[in-house]
Formats: C-alpha cells, sequence, structure tokens
C-alpha cells in the first residue's frame, strides 16, 4: 500500500516544482533514520491566477542510516527520489535543520545536492529556528532552567509511582478537577480561531520542542491545588524517602519565584505555540509564515509595558491568594558561620 501511494504521489507532482524537507530521527528501537516530505501546488500548472494555490504535504518515507556524514545523506537522499522517480532538477527548496552536516556552506549536505537540484534554495527550516530562538533566550534567566528541573520532578514524582498517583488522583478527585475546553478567538487575526483543550493529568515536554513546555506548565497551573493537597498529605502520610521527597517539591512550589515564573511563561509560550504550531502546518507558505512571526514579534513587544505586568501580577496574587500562598514571603535567611576562637583577637578583612 505504501508503494502504491508513492507512485499515486509521482504521478500528482508531475512536472511542478516542489520543495524537499528532510529531517533525522529516532525510532523507539533507537534506529537513526532520514524522514523525507516534499510539498507542492497540485495541478499547479492548470490553475488560473484568480484561483487560490493551496500548498500540499505528502510523506515519501524513512531512509534508514549506517553513516551520518554528509556526503552518505545527500546520496541517500538522491537514490530514493530516483527510485520513486521524482525528478529531481524540478526540486527548487531544501529545507532542513541547523546542523552544520545540513547547512554548512562548504560541504553540507544542500550543497552537495545542489549537483542534481541547481534551482534548489537551501532554507534553514524556521520551527528549528524558533526552538533554537527559545532555548537561547531561556539561558539568559538562570532561575528558567531550575524551574523546568521542578516541573520536571512533579510529572516524575507522580507519574513513576503508582503510590503517588493515587494520592495524586484522590486530591483532583476532592478538588472536583477535571477535563474542560475553551476557545480563544485570535486578536491580532480575526480569522484564525483556536481551539484549546485543558487536561487534569500533568503533562512533560519534548526536549527537542520548546513550545511542548507550554502544555506542562499549563497543566501545573490547572492542577495545582491538587498538586499542593497532595504533597502535603504525602509529606505527613509515613517517612522515607517518599515523604522527603514530596516536602522538598511542596517547599519549591510554594515559592512566589515558582508561582511568578509559571504564570510569565506560561504567557510568554503560549504565544510561541501557536506560532509554532503553524510553523509545522502542513499547508503553511512563506507569505503566510512571514505575517505570523511579524505578527507575534509585535505581541511578545507588547507585553513589555507596565499594563501587561500589571495584570500577571493581579493574577499572581489571586492565585496564590486562592492556594493560600504568601506572595510577600521572605526567603529564610542563613545562619551566620561563627568566628573561630582563636581569630577572635584579629581583624578578618576576607575570608578563604
Amino acid at each position: 500500500m505504501s508503494n502504491e501511494i508513492r507512485e499515486k504521489i509521482s504521478s500528482m507532482l508531475n512536472s511542478n516544482k516542489y520543495a524537499l524537507m528532510a529531517d533525522e530521527c529516532r525510532d523507539i528501537r533507537g534506529t537513526q533514520q532520514l524522514s523525507i516530505v516534499i510539498r507542492f501546488v497540485p495541478n499547479s500548472n492548470n490553475c488560473t491566477t484568480d484561483k487560490n494555490y493551496v500548498v500540499k504535504e505528502y510523506f515519501l518515507g524513512f531512509i534508514p542510516l549506517e553513516k551520518f556524514d554528509a556526503t552518505t545523506l545527500a546520496n541517500n537522499i538522491v537514490e530514493f527520489l530516483n527510485h520513486w522517480k521524482i525528478p529531481l532538477e524540478s526540486c527548487i527548496c531544501l529545507c532542513f535543520d541547523g546542523a552544520s552536516v545540513m547547512s554548512g556552506c562548504a560541504a553540507g549536505v544542500h550543497v552537495l545536492l545542489k549537483k542534481y537540484m541547481p534551482k534548489g534554495i537551501y532554507i534553514h527550516c524556521a520551527a528549528h529556528r524558533l526552538n533554537l530562538v527559545i532555548s537561547d533566550t531561556c539561558k539568559v534567566v538562570c532561575y528558567v532552567s531550575d524551574y523546568f528541573s521542578i516541573v520536571s520532578h512533579i510529572y516524575s514524582f507522580f507519574t513513576e509511582s503508582a503510590v503517588t498517583n493515587i494520592y495524586f488522583n484522590k486530591a483532583q478527585t476532592d478538588l472536583g478537577l477535571g477535563e474542560y475546553s475553551f476557545s480563544i478567538l485570535s486578536k491580532c487575526s480575526p480569522v484564525v480561531f483556536y481551539f484549546i483543550v485543558q487536561s487534569s493529568t500533568l503533562k512533560l515536554w519534548a526536549i527537542t520542542r520548546w513550545d511542548s513546555r507550554w502544555t506542562a506548565i499549563n497543566a501545573v497551573i490547572n492542577n495545582f491545588p491538587a498538586i499542593l493537597k497532595a504533597l502535603r498529605d504525602l509529606s505527613e502520610d509515613g517517612s522515607g524517602t517518599r515523604s522527603t521527597n514530596a516536602g522538598g517539591l511542596l517547599m519549591h512550589v510554594q515559592k512566589s519565584i515558582f508561582i511568578v515564573t509559571s504564570f510569565i511563561l506560561h504567557k510568554f509560550f503560549g504565544i510561541i505555540k501557536v506560532l509554532s504550531d503553524h510553523l509545522k502546518s502542513s499547508s503553511l507558505d512563506y507569505v503566510r509564515g512571514e505575517c505570523l512571526i511579524t505578527s507575534v514579534i509585535g505581541q511578545l513587544k507588547d507585553l513589555r509595558n507596565d499594563q501587561s505586568f500589571n495584570e500577571i501580577y493581579e493574577k499572581v496574587k489571586e492565585f496564590c491568594s486562592s492556594n493560600e500562598i504568601d506572595f510577600v514571603q521572605q526567603y529564610q535567611s542563613y545562619r551566620v558561620a561563627a568566628v573561630p576562637i582563636r581569630f577572635q583577637e584579629f581583624i578578618i578583612d576576607s575570608t578563604i
């Protein structure tokens, strides 16, 4: 069946121009492979100027990899396309990630493919560039890495043990937390309608997709009362490692910096997720992509004002109040080390 689908795609392509997309990935067995996708406008030769051009995306298959150098990857792509009768000369765009083996200006995959696809212009995947930008941005704020470490520990603490999962589910039931949904109409683009489902389960993000962290943060905020209750119950019901870990997590999630960071990143990643989802759309074209990126940059700039800060501040205050957390809490001062007796008659300028 897969062969028939590829043959049908090849016949649909005909003499149309297409864009080639390729990315390395790994299956559940750990086998490294290269995914091949092409994008083109079906029947573009028969379209008139008053018709809408709809870009279609077609997955062709995986190429198992034994070597990962640029020459091997380029040769595998050429052999794969030739086998399924995809004309190399019709390729006008090469879209890969920014890894040096793909993007190298001297001997990268796109340079080697230029011999077979002279019209192919290399474009760094916009979704991949977005992930790199978010990753570098989050490294600037030191606490962000600590925050995501706490969120990751919350997820693993309640999902890797049947006992802790029972406590969490019981807390959800007692507090009446469940699954619900709501809709958001975008202000920046009236024709776009977003539908978000909020689940009662905790989530873990994909390592290579920073936008997926919004789902994890959203789950923590929605389930925060249940998280607090379950951690309190676990820290009080018994002793041992489980009780100690619950007490440690409870201390971290009750800090005001954790709450503030949750709401700031929830707002930030919420905007980023909408953009990321559209950049990964199978029908997205370059013009719409550029408009979306420009719109999101404008939204992020608009967040850097007193009004946006006050909105987040009021939400955090209300959230802390409803969960009985002291928003203006003072961090515990460390005990001042006593000066050894032998040094009491001396003036100490500095310590080693």
